[in-house]
């Protein structure tokens, strides 16, 4: 007869609070003590250091009290492992809400060996669409999806693509901006917006708009959406917009109370947490 495990002394509660615990040090990169965690956490302070040595132990924080605690190395080597079926999966939903809500072509793309690549299309509905390729590479600075894209690199990698020289920087359409310096205005407003845009910049007649996407795992994906020029004025406001909540719905989902999915969430109820 099998011998029987040990109990573990963490329940269904112990494992809400620390998850808790780890998308709240996500939101504070510079640290928190268990004293600021079990404030902001609603945890009596010996429960909030008991969850951070647990954590600690086990690789997914680093640090201590004297100078915060941070995410762990561990952490990471969890996010390397997402395969990008799972990126697709949480994709298409949002694609779908995407086209239902405009009428017009959706897409994800995300960087590929340090280059945007479409990854999925969902189609719209209008007899006139611009439909990318999966699988097929799109310049960072021609598309809006490849500004996003851009905006949101660190310094050091910008650095480097600016050091490839002007054919980065290919004219890809008489509208095509090949200058770093205007790139790196426009780059500004992408950031300050979390909107950017194409304007027959890569395709003539062909426009799109994008946002950068808060997908699982550590590659960075934006969703774009692509209008033939001739209409994109008069879906614009409704393009950007639908934009804007299907980012605001992903970040609630991976910020839901306690730092809980949806899934999560049930089982825990369901196991009366």
């Amino acid at each position: 007869m099998a011998e029987k495990r040990a109990r573990s002394p963490y329940g269904i509660q112990s494992l809400s609070q620390a998850i808790g615990i780890l998308l709240l040090l996500h939101r504070h990169p510079e640290g928190l003590s268990s004293q600021e965690l079990a404030a902001l956490q609603g945890l009596p302070p010996e429960t909030a250091t008991q969850i951070a040595h647990a954590l600690k132990s086990a690789g997914m924080l680093q640090g201590d009290d004297l100078f915060g605690y941070q995410l762990g190395p561990s952490l990471l080597k969890m996010a390397m492992a997402v395969r990008p079926q799972d990126l697709l999966q949480t994709a298409r939903p949002l694609l779908h809400q995407l086209t239902a809500a405009t009428g017009e072509t959706a897409s994800l793309v995300a960087l590929v060996q340090g280059r945007p690549m479409v990854m999925e299309v969902s189609r719209g509905a209008s007899l006139l669409q611009a439909v990318p390729l999966v699988g097929s590479p799109v310049p960072f600075h021609g598309t809006s999806a490849g500004k996003a894209l851009l905006a949101a690199l660190p310094e050091d990698e910008l650095s480097a693509l600016r050091e490839e020289g002007p054919g980065l920087l290919y004219p890809w359409t008489g509208r095509t901006r090949c200058d770093w310096p205007g790139l790196d205005a426009e780059l500004d407003f992408v950031r300050e917006s979390g909107i950017a845009y194409d304007h027959g910049e890569y395709l003539e007649g062909i426009s799109s708009i994008a946002t950068l996407m808060p997908m699982p795992g550590p590659t960075l994906t934006a969703m774009t959406v692509t209008v033939p020029s001739s209409r994109f004025h008069q879906v614009e406001d409704l393009v950007v917009s639908t934009l804007r909540e299907c980012r605001a719905n992903l970040v609630k989902r991976w910020e839901t109370p306690h730092g809980l999915g949806p899934s999560l969430q049930e089982g825990l109820a369901a196991l009366g947490a």
